[in-house]
């Protein structure tokens, strides 16, 4: 899908939003949660929300207030699943550090990680502003992710270790696919070990790493 389709998605998106909420009383502040799998019609939920209610500074006497944007979830401190509280303008200074001096619009980002997380959800967020290409799965599978490296000549994967440990267990599927397109792989959001990264390494010469 090009970016001028997206964006017709997007828009058409708000506009239902702007119409369901008069229909059922929504007002600025309030929750809508999403469950699906990744998608482009993820993606235009999600930030239907934020053309639908884009982020407004509020100033309360001294107190500066930013409203909250998106509400994801994480587990990965404590065991049991907490909610992170995240603006617009914190998402909107982010990517924009992230794209500063850089061209991303030759590059190609594969996701398959949830996009209720933030290691999807950022890069998925940096594709769209850098004019990137975004190859989105609906979810992870280690056969269908060696393929879609191949098929659309990634060059940015995003993961957290226990999918890049599983993709290396496929080894005929990662002796047979040609995987040197990929430039940078970002992993995060769990422990990697040192020999996780030189097997990552082994088999992916080409990437550098983040």
């Amino acid at each position: 899908m090009a970016y001028p389709q997206l964006d017709a998605l997007f828009n058409a998106a708000a506009s239902g939003l702007t119409r369901r909420s008069c229909a059922l009383g929504l007002a600025r502040d309030d929750c809508i949660a999403i469950l699906a799998a990744n998608s482009d019609e993820f993606l235009a939920a999600a930030f239907r929300c934020v053309r639908r209610h884009a982020c407004r500074l509020r100033l309360y006497a001294d107190q500066l207030q930013v409203p909250a944007g998106i509400f994801l979830y994480t587990s990965g401190s404590t065991g049991r699943p907490k909610d992170v509280v995240l603006s617009h303008a914190g998402h909107i200074w982010a990517t924009g550090k992230r794209i500063e001096g850089q061209d991303y619009s030759t590059q190609q980002l594969l996701v398959a990680a949830p996009l209720y997380h933030m290691n999807g959800l950022a890069i998925a967020q940096l594709a769209m502003r850098a004019d990137a290409t975004l190859v989105v799965l609906p979810q992870f599978n280690a056969r269908e992710y060696i393929s879609a490296i191949e098929t659309w000549r990634c060059t940015w994967l995003t993961a957290v270790p226990p999918m890049l440990a599983m993709m290396l267990q496929k080894q005929e599927a990662m002796k047979r696919a040609d995987l040197s397109s990929v430039q940078f792989i970002r992993m995060g959001s769990a422990a990697l070990s040192a020999s996780l990264l030189a097997r990552i390494h082994a088999a992916l010469p080409g990437q550098g790493g983040q």
